[in-house]
């Protein structure tokens, strides 16, 4: 195609482009606060938010972690939907590209004392020139979602971490748990024997043996609800590390195996750079600006050039004849029915869609930060409390129950404060796995490791 005539069609396209409607972007919301409203504290050794899994002191919650992240199905799932926006990436990079294609054909024809044959062989070749630049834009808007997967795949597998930890928690703290219950079980059975003894003799009346025998069917009830909750809490974690429930089996554990780190959660700005669905939800906003000017480019006209080569000769050995040939055209669009203004106007929806559904988790972020900075501080002191209340209701019951072999204290009494005592230990073990929580809560809240678990690898085929 001669160059003066591509002229005016390479001039038109900038009058074009101006008849295209102009786009209206939403702005990206910043986050304002400059510091938490909960104070950062914390009675552990500060440690970077990398080596939270190792500084918890529990080689066994590490263990459990791997097998998750290598095995769990829902980070599969996800490192598959990588694979799939990079497929997109690789049709979309190809509108830019030419197509070829070669054709090839033999006839033959016969008639009363005489045969020919012809063959002919062609290729041919389109390019369509991105004068409008459509066919970038959807490549950048394609490269932007291969990117939002690979956070996404990196906001899953913090998810399945932190699922894991609170769940071993919860077998650890279920444990201590099982563990209070079974003293105070022996406990009750050596004072059921005692008061058994002094039913014989007189001294007491069966009322006081079927009160106490009542208690140790309490405890024994109890302590099946604590068994059926760690053996479904067993159950959870073999799903989470993608292991088969009915051979899944952990060793004892317990709360005291944990050391309580602490965590800098930085400054509440920081999350934007941290955590990973805030970065998904930031790459989803440049896929969607896009699309906006991809369907802006289609206001815009298209230029196609294709060069063709065609070889023909009559026969086999025949010498072939080849003709070139050059063909372009230019497609304007002039009326579509509103289609295009259509696509137009849902793609400007979808961009303040993603604006805002990237506000809505901004907020959930500081939230959930805070949320978790306010739990840090309180469960701190309740530990306190509450370890300062079960020592001295362990005292309490040892007193009550030498009192009461002595005839010094009534039955009621030590029952009462037997049952304190239990509860004393039930809650102090409770607010203990809140504090650990709390600290998995704020690792999430900030975004986790930025390592947490290798990306697979996009474009590698």
């Amino acid at each position: 195609m001669r160059m003066d005539r591509l002229l005016p069609v390479i001039l038109l396209c900038p009058v074009a482009a101006a008849c295209a409607p102009a786009a209206a972007f939403r702005p990206l919301p910043i986050v304002d606060a400059t510091e938490w409203g909960s104070e950062v504290t914390g009675s552990g050794e500060e440690v970077a938010v990398e080596d939270l899994w190792r500084a918890l002191g529990s080689p066994e919650l590490e263990r459990l972690i791997g097998e998750a992240l290598a095995r769990n199905p829902d980070i599969a799932v996800a490192a598959s939907r990588i694979e799939q926006a990079a497929g997109q990436l690789d049709a979309a990079r190809s509108l830019a590209l030419p197509s070829v294609s070669a054709t090839a054909g033999a006839t033959r024809a016969a008639s009363t004392g005489a045969a020919s044959s012809s063959l002919r062989a062609g290729l041919s070749a389109s390019y369509t020139v991105d004068l409008s630049g459509g066919a970038r834009a959807a490549g950048g808007s394609a490269a932007a979602r291969v990117r939002a997967s690979g956070f996404d795949h990196r906001a899953v597998a913090l998810d399945v971490a932190v699922q894991v930890a609170r769940a071993y928690l919860q077998f650890a703290a279920l444990s201590d748990r099982i563990r209070v219950a079974e003293r105070s079980k022996a406990i009750a059975l050596d004072l059921q024997r005692i008061i058994d003894i002094q039913l014989r003799e007189g001294e007491v009346s069966q009322l006081e043996q079927a009160q106490q025998r009542t208690e140790v069917a309490t405890l024994d009830a109890e302590m099946e609800s604590l068994k059926l909750a760690r053996r479904l809490t067993q159950d959870a974690l073999a799903v989470l590390t993608g292991a088969e429930a009915p051979g899944f089996r952990l060793g004892e554990a317990s709360l005291a195996e944990f050391r309580l780190p602490a965590l800098s959660p930085g400054q509440p700005s920081t999350l934007l750079a941290r955590r990973p669905d805030l970065l998904a939800a930031e790459a989803r906003i440049v896929a969607a600006h896009g699309d906006i000017d991809s369907a802006r480019a289609a206001f815009l006209p298209s230029l196609s050039v294709s060069p063709g080569l065609l070889a023909s000769g009559v026969g086999l050995f025949d010498p072939l004849t080849t003709t070139v040939s050059l063909a372009s055209s230019i497609l304007a669009p002039i009326f579509s029915g509103g289609r295009l203004r259509g696509d137009l106007r849902q793609a400007e929806a979808a961009q303040v869609e993603s604006v805002e559904l990237y506000r809505k988790a901004i907020l959930a972020a500081l939230q959930e930060t805070e949320d978790a900075l306010a739990t840090i501080d309180a469960s701190m002191r309740r530990e306190a409390a509450l370890r300062t209340a079960a020592a001295e209701a362990e005292r309490a019951a040892t007193l009550a129950t030498q009192r009461y072999s002595e005839g010094y204290e009534s039955f009621q009494t030590v029952l009462v404060i037997r049952r304190s005592r239990l509860s004393a230990e039930d809650a102090h073990a409770q607010v203990v796995q809140e504090r650990l929580e709390a600290v998995i809560a704020l690792y999430r809240a900030i975004g986790g490791s930025p390592l947490i678990v290798p990306s697979p690898v996009v474009g590698s085929r």
